[in-house]
């Protein structure tokens, strides 16, 4: 290194050899091996026609690499350049995730090959799901994410009774180098790829995702109790006379907006909006509130779902059911005839849910008031069919403001994945976006506006 800063420049292997009086076959292997360890250990660069020189400290970079199922990876390191590509030789050791650092190509031509994995800052993987192998007295994991391409070996002094062709979920007890496989060792056997909901399982398992609740947690969600306390209700405005109502999807379990809306005398609209008040229930930094955190939200999977809070507040205290008394934050908003948000107030209610709706359901009521679907809606609630009509009418005059103002509609096509028995895909349905869908949106817009 002396010998380079003193030169400033670049130079070939024989001429490093010639400065420092190497002549034999012996001490060039020897400096050979030596270079590319300094080579990799970035303390040196290697140009193929220039030869080495000292690492220039302002192309190293270091950030989160994302890999390619095909093998190459992109390093995230700035949020005003672009990404860095590595060939997949490059990251045969790294996982998808990874912290590394990288050195940028020098030579500012755009040969995006240039760039150079230096090392590995941070590991971010420390699990792997995978399917069992056998070959000869050796196990090994086939990965199920399709960017682990590395050789995952076995250690099989514990092996959970596992067997092979089964799915399991293991821990890294070695990271990979250039010379050694992954080494890892099983802690979870999930059973067999053809097991009914194996694919949620093994999911979940990927992402890290927990499904279950500690009993810290569970004993705090539980002690909340399953129905509103009196003295909660204390000091909020009572919106229970008003028909509120929630207008979901058929499979939704938890409802956490209602909606109400009324024709004023001027002509003028009221509109509110009521969100389940679960900052009620949950506070800063409590056991929940960490662990909601970590979560950051409720995950669904086809006919399956793994919520951000116990089911008791999740399905109960902080979900506007209907025919109970729930706390929620209401917005209520003035809109003109414009379909102008003219004046808006929030404040803590308690509401009562006077129906839960299904967004086909709502649809009839609105658009279909003939059909079978509206008559057994007016049939079982009576009471909230003019309430339904007025949040449809409401809905057409905010779509040309909609327009007016310039917003963009993203409507794109949603399917919808139908089960077997074995909870396995059957088919899929596209979801048909009705006017209820879309009425709930502008409602949701207005609320979050104001």
């Amino acid at each position: 290194m002396k010998l380079l800063a003193k030169k400033k420049g670049n130079l070939t292997r024989e001429k490093i050899a010639d400065a420092l009086d190497l002549y034999s076959a012996q001490d060039k292997e020897a400096l050979r091996r030596r270079l590319r360890a300094m080579e990799r250990d970035g303390q040196l660069m290697f140009d193929k026609y220039k030869g080495y020189a000292l690492m220039d400290e302002s192309l190293m970079v270091s950030g989160k690499i994302s890999i390619h199922q095909d093998g190459f990876g992109f390093v995230s390191y700035s949020d005003s350049e672009k990404d860095l590509f590595l060939t997949a030789g490059e990251i045969n050791h790294v996982f998808d995730g990874d912290v590394v650092q990288v050195l940028m190509s020098p030579s500012g031509s755009g040969n995006r090959s240039f760039n150079k994995l230096i090392k590995i800052l941070e590991r971010n993987t420390t699990q792997i799901v995978g399917i069992l192998k056998r070959k000869g007295d050796d196990f090994y994991l086939v990965p199920d994410s399709s960017k682990i391409s590395h050789k995952v070996d076995v250690d099989d002094r514990k092996m959970m009774d596992a067997k092979a062709g089964q799915l399991v979920n293991a821990d890294i007890i070695e990271y990979p180098t250039f010379r050694q496989n992954t080494l890892v060792q099983i802690v979870e056997v999930l059973g067999h790829p053809e097991d009914p909901g194996m694919e949620i399982t093994v999911a979940l398992h990927r992402h890290g995702l927990v499904e279950g609740w500690t009993d810290e947690e569970f004993d705090h969600a539980e002690a909340c109790g399953t129905e509103v306390a009196e003295q909660d209700k204390l000091g909020r405005a009572d919106y229970r006379d008003l028909s509120f109502m929630t207008i979901d999807g058929a499979d939704a379990r938890d409802f956490d907006d209602a909606v109400y809306c009324e024709r004023k005398k001027s002509g003028e609209w009221r509109l509110m909006v009521a969100i389940a008040d679960v900052s009620h229930y949950v506070r800063p930094d409590d056991v929940l509130d960490v662990e909601a955190q970590t979560r950051a939200t409720s995950i669904y999977f086809p006919g399956h779902v793994v919520p951000m809070l116990p089911e008791t507040l999740s399905n109960g205290l902080c979900s506007l059911n209907p025919d109970v008394d729930r706390l929620a934050i209401v917005c209520d908003m003035t809109i003109n005839a414009k379909g102008l948000v003219i004046s808006s107030e929030f404040s803590e209610g308690v509401i009562h849910s006077h129906a839960r709706l299904t967004y086909d359901q709502a649809n009839a009521v609105a658009v279909k008031r003939q059909s079978k679907m509206a008559r057994d809606v007016a049939n079982s609630n009576p009471d909230i069919i003019e309430h339904i009509k007025n949040l449809h009418d409401l809905y057409k005059v905010l779509i040309p403001a909609r327009s007016k103002r310039g917003a963009i509609d993203f409507d794109t096509q949603e399917l919808k994945f139908n089960l077997n028995k074995n909870k396995k895909i059957a088919s899929m349905t596209p979801v048909i976006r009705n006017d209820a869908h879309k009425m709930i949106e502008e409602f949701m817009l207005c609320a979050n506006v104001a």
